[in-house]
């Protein structure tokens, strides 16, 4: 008999699928198409971010091999993945492929098309939403109807690996990678001077002082001490706002610029290679990575390498978010946490001071560490709190939402100022058992200032805002300098290492910007700063901006008010709007009307302070109506803090702020609240009743 002609209606339908849906059946194909569109729209992006903000991989301490693993795994692991993903639905369901497939490329080159419309000024997030969701459905039907957009996209696979080179030996990432040699100074020994040099973070001098202009010795008693036996330079300024560039230029002595990254290969002369032929160095870096690794070799704190491609993996995760996200402003800069992981600050502190010891060579014991710097997680004791990390009202990191925002920031704040004042303390301490305070030189400044203002952002530099962000505290005690000095010449943070450099007679072999302020004669401004992002101050043609010189007193007293404002614990516990009760007791005051009513967060009404944990002094109270007056907190029937809640439209009216750590012993404490009424001094107290906060 003729064998039929006929085809049984199964293997008619996979052959129509077949011919109807070829690349369903091509699992190749399928690899090279997830792989190109991946690489579009996760690969890339994160490459030309990362390439675009190597101080940030810097904080994030990856070296060389971590770059290398990550960046292969992301053009590679995200369509491996997918892949598994398609044949695990295949197995289930082949017809289920023919849809999983395209979907999965439109959903790749939706995200691909939200980044280049997101990059578009102006755009409404609703527009590029819709844009995104149309362009992804558009591929779709394209790719299915046509064999050349298949076809194109599989050619276009070449492009990951460009992406890969690109990242890996074209950006400034290579300088990572592959770190160019570095040139010590060679200098003996000989008998010179050890140098000690403490670079703070976020402290602007105004927070160190008197109404008077003099330091606040009962609030930060070991800055008054390091200034009674040093030469405190009063109108010193930073040459800029942001970590990753003022820091280098303290180390370096040169005008930071922004296309630099705070590593070895971007800056290869600094004061580390100025001392490391004569000196043991004991260096402590924060987000930097200036001192060579020959000089200064990774310890046993160094993440080792997954966990260096783990913190890689989770930054391309936020960078992603920021590209994708049509309801996200889409910036390429990143804002990071500048100065390391928060709790572990004091910890750092306390271990850089336990590490210094005098030895047979001269010394350079030098600790950047990321304090006061905010989140605020410290009482002046040292111990920790059950705060929030961020400060509550600090929209986008730089802009306060209102006068409690600002003023409860400034609050916090200062609270870890005069725990870091206790660590400052702890270093001279240190300096004197060992025997190296007298004769060594000791550098105690900051990187920047910062405002707690809510009309002023609250780390960029404007003209309102100089005063405070552009003046941080230089203080440097000389060999042998055993009582106070002041100076007034126009110094700056680029001046630091010439200093070093006359008093240890170790010249510089590099051209600095800076000038030693032994000679006060050639200390004559003007004083630069490097804008940068959001700083708000024009530049010169050079562009650098030059910072107004206003004498020290001028500037103190055109700041009157923000001193006014802490002057003492009973200024600092009395937030904006607050009422001065401050240390009255309830019972003296009169308590009138109908309860109103609150929830309470954090620790609640009830709180217990015990030994070795965190001490529940952080109130957050949301107020079921606005209140018709200001809030009184009192801690075991005693007025502990005051301030005018936050009334927002569209909001619960909130009230938050810290309660001081003297009215908290150990043992358990109860906590009310009151709306104030009335003229000072004849106040009413209408009592709130509180509801834990759900």
């Amino acid at each position: 008999a003729e064998p039929s002609s006929e085809t049984s209606p199964a293997v008619g339908s996979r052959v129509g699928a077949s011919r109807r849906w070829p690349w369903a059946q091509d699992r190749r194909g399928r690899a090279i198409e997830l792989t190109t569109l991946c690489g579009l729209a996760i690969a890339q992006p994160v490459f030309a971010v990362m390439g675009e903000n190597t101080a940030e991989l810097v904080a994030l301490q990856a070296d060389g091999a971590a770059l290398v693993l990550f960046a292969v795994g992301l053009v590679t692991v995200p369509p491996a993945v997918l892949w598994l993903l398609e044949e695990a639905v295949e197995r289930v369901s082949p017809s289920a492929l023919r849809v999983a497939h395209p979907v999965l490329l439109g959903v790749l080159f939706a995200l691909f098309a939200a980044q280049l419309f997101g990059d578009v000024p102006a755009v409404p997030a609703v527009v590029v939403l819709a844009g995104a969701v149309g362009a992804g459905a558009a591929f779709v039907a394209m790719y299915r109807r046509w064999a050349p957009v298949r076809l194109w996209l599989r050619y276009l696979a070449v492009a990951c690996v460009a992406f890969l080179v690109a990242f890996l030996v074209l950006s400034p990432v290579r300088r990572l990678i592959l770190p160019p040699p570095v040139t010590v100074v060679a200098a003996p020994p000989e008998d010179r001077p050890d140098v000690v040099v403490l670079i703070l973070d976020e402290l602007p001098t105004l927070d160190l002082l008197r109404p008077d202009g003099s330091i606040d010795a009962e609030r930060f008693p070991a800055f008054a001490r390091m200034v009674s036996t040093s030469t405190w330079y009063r109108n010193s300024t930073t040459s800029a706002a942001w970590t990753v560039l003022a820091v280098p230029a303290i180390m370096t002595g040169r005008y930071p610029e922004d296309t630099l990254a705070p590593m070895t290969a971007d800056h290869p002369d600094s004061l580390f290679t100025l001392l490391g032929g004569a000196y043991d160095l004991n260096v402590w870096e924060s987000v930097t990575r200036i001192c060579p690794s020959s000089l200064c070799p990774t310890g046993d704190d160094h993440p080792p390498l997954l966990r260096q491609v783990r913190g890689l993996a989770q930054l391309s995760g936020a960078i992603l978010r920021q590209r994708t996200s049509p309801f996200e402003k889409v910036e390429r800069r990143m804002q990071f946490d500048a100065a390391g992981p928060a709790p572990t600050r004091p910890d750092q502190f306390r271990a850089f001071v336990d590490s210094i010891q005098p030895g047979e060579r001269p010394s350079l014991d030098l600790l950047h560490v990321g304090l006061p710097h905010q989140p605020y997680l410290t009482l002046p004791s040292g111990a920790a709190h059950d705060g929030p990390d961020t400060p509550p009202g600090l929209v986008d990191g730089n802009t306060w939402l209102h006068d409690l925002a600002a003023g409860a920031g400034h609050q916090a704040h200062l609270l870890a100022a005069q725990a870091t004042d206790r660590l400052l303390g702890d270093l001279l301490d240190r300096l004197e058992a060992t025997g190296q305070f007298d004769d060594a030189i000791v550098v105690v400044t900051a990187d920047h200032g910062v405002a707690f203002d809510a009309a002023l952002p609250y780390r960029a530099m404007t003209p309102e805002t100089s005063d405070v962000v552009a003046y941080p505290p230089l203080f440097i005690k000389y060999p042998g300098q055993r009582s106070a000095a002041v100076s007034d010449v126009p110094a700056e943070s680029v001046d630091i290492v010439p200093t070093i450099a006359e008093v240890v007679d170790i010249p510089i072999p590099w051209p600095v910007d800076g000038v030693s302020l032994l000679d006060e004669s050639a200390v004559v401004g003007p004083q630069r700063f490097q804008p940068y992002w959001i700083d708000e101050v024009v530049p010169g043609p050079d562009g650098y901006a030059e910072i107004d010189a206003v004498p020290f007193d001028q500037r103190v007293a055109r700041q009157r008010q923000v001193i006014d404002d802490v002057v003492d614990d009973r200024a600092l516990f009395a937030l904006p709007g607050g009422a001065d009760l401050v240390g009255a007791d309830v019972t003296d005051l009169d308590v009138v009307g109908e309860p109103v009513t609150a929830t309470i967060g954090f620790a609640g009404a009830d709180r217990t302070v015990r030994a070795g944990e965190p001490v529940p002094a952080f109130v957050l109270s949301g107020f079921d109506a606005p209140p018709d007056g200001s809030i009184a907190v009192a801690v075991d029937g005693r007025i502990a803090l005051t301030g005018a809640a936050a009334v927002v439209d569209g909001q619960v009216s909130s009230f938050w702020g810290f309660l001081p750590e003297a009215a908290l012993p150990a043992g358990d404490h109860r906590i009310e609240l009151y709306v104030v009424t009335g003229a000072p001094g004849s106040e009413q107290l209408r009592p709130v009743t509180l509801r834990p906060r759900s």
